[in-house]
């Protein structure tokens, strides 16, 4: 097998028959100085040998903020659910690849000899490739890419007259699972995991992924509460749910130049309302595509947490919040918002005076600007030199369960969850220990 490259961008797919034990086949070329034997992890080499696709993904040729978090890219070995790197095992033994097939195209001066031995063909003594599972470090480097491709893509936008005239020109907005795969260095089963915890993406058509503007799932936010109050949607047990067709032809036939001078399209409108629906639903819920969804009405009062501080930036009084956060949420069965839930989202201090007021600080929204995990803590110890584990565990856990994602793992539960934070703080704080333990920057 040739040796990754980085000079490569292609990615190529190799099938390889399943009466090949152990030697990966490729086309010789007319120098065998470049061919490599492969080590292969027991769960690869199953797949191979059932007769699946091995790709072969180059390293990323876009640039990214050199960090000590991310590790130098290098060539992945993909299937269909996972991707592995690769790495070069140095070796001082010389190598030889046996051909057993029966083929005649070895050279002669390494051909079997009449007594019936196998061909060979010797590859020298410069090492072989072996593969790796990605870890934390990959998983975040990963995220890095992922999110860099969408970035560069054309975004999703509703209502807009560019939107419009894209639609016309058959210019689509977003970018392929296949080519966000070789973007990240990852398999498109894994690709769609990691877009499961990237809450601004959404499938624009079957395949093809978009980041959709805050602009426009605000507004369709907006309407879908302002319905659940007209229409009464909140029953008295607090459950609220909603119908997506009639949110869908309430913005098409009666809000669409409201929002904006276009009327938008009724396709884009379906696709950025289930969004929204999935962004505020019940976690885990199944629903069918124009039926009715149930909302979570913690997510709700999260939502309206934030268009309240983002219209004024400046520190508010926290009693104060809490009252037109409390008159903000539809219906009047609703439990008033735990101030709980503002963790993440903002930070309540008390000044000298004894009163306590809460600053803006959205974690999400810093995630997702930041091109390494340094610049993201710069910025949150830029807010406050010091931190206890309990104010900045908001700010940390979402990195933790990205990571597991990442890694295939799922949701981490309270324990683990607790412990893969306190590795991520270890990176980029330093722990001061007294009657609380502290974290400041290294």
């Amino acid at each position: 097998m040739p040796p990754p490259s980085s000079h490569s961008r292609d990615c190529a797919s190799v099938s390889f028959p399943p009466h090949i034990p152990v030697v990966l086949s490729l086309p010789r070329p007319d120098s065998h100085d470049d061919l490599r034997l492969i080590e292969l992890p027991p769960t690869l080499l199953s797949r191979l040998t059932s007769g699946h696709v091995l790709s072969i993904i180059p390293p990323p040729s876009d640039p990214i903020p050199s960090s000590s978090d991310i590790p130098p890219p290098c060539a992945a070995l993909a299937s269909d659910s996972t991707t592995h790197r690769l790495v070069v095992v140095e070796s001082s033994n010389a190598v030889i690849l046996v051909d057993g097939s029966g083929n005649t195209h070895v050279p002669t001066s390494v051909a079997g000899g009449s007594d019936g031995t196998e061909a060979g063909v010797a590859v020298g003594s410069s090492g072989f490739l072996g593969c790796e599972e990605h870890g934390a470090a990959e998983g975040r480097t990963s995220f890095f890419f992922l999110r860099g491709a969408l970035v560069r893509a054309r975004r999703f936008t509703l209502g807009r007259r560019r939107a419009k005239r894209a639609r016309t020109e058959g210019r689509k907005p977003g970018i392929t699972l296949g080519e966000l795969g070789k973007s990240c260095q990852r398999s498109v089963g894994e690709v769609r995991r990691m877009l499961t915890a990237m809450r601004d993406a959404v499938e624009v058509e079957p395949g093809r992924v978009a980041i959709m503007e805050e602009e426009d799932y605000a507004e369709v936010a907006e309407e879908v509460l302002f319905l659940v109050t007209e229409r009464g949607w909140a029953d008295e047990e607090g459950g609220i749910k909603v119908k997506e067709k009639e949110v869908v032809e309430h913005i098409v036939e009666h809000r669409g130049r409201e929002l904006d001078a276009d009327t938008p399209a009724e396709a884009d409108v379906e696709v950025a309302v289930r969004h929204c629906l999935h962004r505020l639903g019940v976690r885990g819920q199944q629903y069918t595509p124009g039926g009715t969804a149930e909302l979570c009405p913690e997510k709700i009062a999260v939502f309206i947490a934030h268009c309240l501080l983002l219209s004024s930036r400046e520190p508010r009084l926290l009693v104060d919040f809490l009252t037109e956060w409390q008159s903000r949420m539809p219906g009047t069965s609703l439990t008033p918002p735990d101030e709980r839930l503002l963790a993440g989202v903002a930070v309540a201090e008390e000044g000298v005076d004894g009163v306590v007021r809460i600053t803006y600080l959205p974690g999400e929204s810093m995630r997702r600007a930041a091109t390494s995990l340094e610049g993201y803590f710069s910025r949150l110890f830029a807010f406050r030199e010091s931190w206890t584990f309990k104010e900045i565990e908001p700010y940390v856990m979402p990195l933790a369960e990205e990571e597991a994602t990442a890694a295939g793992k799922g949701a981490p539960d309270g324990a683990k969850r607790r412990g893969m934070a306190e590795q991520i703080l270890s990176r980029y704080a330093r722990a001061v220990e007294g009657e609380e333990t502290c974290y400041v920057p290294k």
